[in-house]
C-alpha cells in the first residue's frame, strides 16, 4: 500500500537515497513523493528524480516561457515523470488544447484540470484519442476505456510497486487508488530515522471501487 505525498524541491532533498513510510492508523504504508518544482530549480529536481526512488512525479509550477524548462527533451527527462498542470473550463475546445502542447517540451506530460460539473466524457475520450501526452484530473465524471484520468498512467505506479491502496480516503484517483496528501501532514519513517513532522490521522476508510464492464473506477475522480 502507498501514500503519495506533495512537497517541495527542499524537503524531497532530506530524503535523498532513503526509503520513505508513514503509519496510519495500525497500517503501515510506503511513502512516494511528487515534488514541485519552479523557474529556479527545475533541473536541480529532474536530478534527483533520478537517483530518488521515493519521488514519483515531479510537477513544474514554474513559466512557460522559461528557456531551461522550454529546452527539455526527452532524453534529459530520461529516469523522471515531469508533469504541468493546467485548470481548464467546461468550454475547452481542441484549439486550447493545441497551443497547449505548442508550448509543452519533448518529454513532458500536460495534465488538464477540469472543474468539478465538468460531464462530457465524450469529448475527454476524444482528445485522449486524438492527443498523445494529456491526462485529466479532476471532474465528477466515471472513467472510461481511453479516457485517461489521473497524474500518471498504471505503468509508472507498476514500476515503484504501487499496489491499489482500497482501505484509504484521499484518494486524489480511484481510478489508481493511491492517495495524495501534504507532506506536513505525516510523520515519515526514512532509512535512517523518522522526520517528525505534525503527524496526522485524518485518512479516513474509502469503499472499494466498482468495476464493470468499461468502468476503470467507480465515483468521482477526486484531487
Amino acid at each position: 500500500m502507498a501514500v503519495l505525498a506533495k512537497c517541495s524541491y527542499f524537503e524531497a532533498k532530506e530524503f535523498k537515497g532513503k526509503s520513505l513510510s508513514t503509519k496510519i492508523g495500525n497500517h503501515k504504508h510506503s511513502v512516494h513523493l511528487m515534488v514541485s518544482c519552479d523557474d529556479f530549480n527545475i533541473l536541480e529536481t529532474v536530478e534527483l528524480a533520478k537517483i530518488c526512488s521515493c519521488i514519483l512525479v515531479v510537477e513544474y509550477v514554474g513559466s512557460i516561457d522559461n528557456p531551461v524548462y522550454q529546452q527539455l527533451n526527452q532524453d534529459k527527462l530520461s529516469g523522471c515523470a515531469l508533469i504541468r498542470v493546467m485548470e481548464v473550463g467546461n468550454n475547452i475546445c481542441s484549439f486550447e488544447l493545441e497551443t497547449a502542447l505548442d508550448d509543452l517540451p519533448e518529454g513532458v506530460e500536460l495534465i488538464l484540470k477540469l472543474p468539478h460539473d465538468f460531464n462530457d466524457v465524450e469529448k475527454i475520450w476524444r482528445f485522449c484519442q486524438e492527443y498523445g501526452g494529456i491526462r485529466f484530473v479532476g471532474s465528477d465524471m466515471l472513467a472510461i476505456e481511453g479516457a485517461k484520468f489521473g497524474y500518471f498512467d498504471q505503468e509508472l505506479l507498476d514500476s515503484k510497486k504501487i499496489k491499489s491502496v482500497e482501505d484509504l480516503g484521499i484518494s486524489y484517483d480511484r481510478q489508481f487508488g493511491v492517495d495524495i496528501v501534504a507532506l506536513e501532514d505525516l510523520e515519515v519513517n526514512a532509512v535512517s530515522g523518522i522526520r517528525n513532522i505534525n503527524s496526522s490521522n485524518r485518512v479516513a476508510k474509502s469503499k472499494k471501487p466498482q468495476f464493470s464492464n468499461l468502468l476503470y473506477g467507480s465515483g468521482k475522480v477526486d484531487l
